[in-house]
């Protein structure tokens, strides 16, 4: 990687809404834009968008299926820093 802009990576080719939000109304606010707009398809922002995108979805809910026994896993996770 040599960007941390989700812009950047995605490209202009990839049409992709990207919010920020300081305050859960903001959060608030962009999930239930996201939600509204059925042609969306890509959208970015904090970690508490998910949350609150999947509370304003109206849909059954139930307990998940079991997980299949593993033997080995692969887990990656990054984050990107910006050093002064």
């Amino acid at each position: 990687m040599r960007s941390s802009s989700v812009s950047a990576i995605l490209g202009s080719e990839v049409s992709c809404t990207i919010f920020d939000g300081e305050t859960d109304a903001d959060i608030g606010r962009a999930a239930a834009t996201i939600l509204a707009d059925e042609s969306m398809r890509i959208a970015m922002g904090p970690a508490a968008l998910a949350g609150r995108i999947a509370v304003q979805i109206d849909m059954p809910r139930s307990a998940p299926p079991p997980l299949p026994e593993l033997r080995s896993c692969l887990v990656l996770n990054g984050a990107c820093m910006r050093v002064p």
